[in-house]
């Protein structure tokens, strides 16, 4: 069977043999004094070693406001008390004796004011971990809004009208004038 060819050196390796990113973190959002977690899966033979960085070179340490787990598979880093400052790429980099590989994500800290107001909009579903109900209605037209949260088993009404009003507020701020739409209403109001 013919080698596939070889990346550029430049690329990140996401993928070896007997070492590859089964899940791999996700962009975040936190506020600022909120708390933001990567989280990778990470499968070889041998199990790798994992470490996180910040940008090309900084490795995390834990410590004070960062902890930082790996059991089995699975990898977690938690930044709690976000800063600005914590903004930024981070790489999830495992090794093992064939190699190699690197994932990243984005962090974004927004200002505690931009979200005055709202509590907090998580909310637990049935799965395990919290689902960021923003996150998942960002970018969907308002009348998929009850199908995707009832997919999701999302029934906590007061973070849903949280997060719903928070979209609001951003399409506003976004667009400068007030959003009226219609469909929006009628499901803060008991469309639900």
């Amino acid at each position: 069977e013919p080698a596939a060819p070889a990346a550029p050196a430049a690329a990140p390796v996401k993928r070896l043999d007997n070492l590859f990113f089964i899940e791999e973190p996700k962009n975040i959002s936190v506020t600022e004094k909120g708390t933001a977690t990567f989280i990778a899966k990470i499968g070889g033979d041998p199990i790798p070693s994992v470490k996180w960085m910040k940008g090309k070179w900084r490795q995390i340490t834990a410590g004070g406001r960062i902890s930082i787990e790996h059991k089995g598979q699975d990898a977690k880093m938690e930044i709690r008390e976000a800063t600005k400052s914590d903004a930024g790429l981070y790489r999830c980099v495992a090794t093992n004796k064939h190699g190699e590989i690197e994932c990243s994500a984005e962090m974004a800290v927004t200002k505690k004011e931009e979200m005055e107001g709202l509590g907090d909009i998580r909310t637990s579903p049935k799965k395990e971990g919290d689902i960021d109900i923003v996150e998942l209605l960002r970018g969907h037209d308002p009348k998929e809004y009850e199908r995707i949260l009832t997919e999701h088993g999302i029934h906590d009404y007061r973070a849903i009208l949280q997060a719903i009003e928070f979209l609001k507020r951003e399409k506003e701020m976004e667009t400068g004038k007030v959003v009226r739409d219609a469909q929006l209403r009628r499901f803060i109001s008991g469309g639900i």
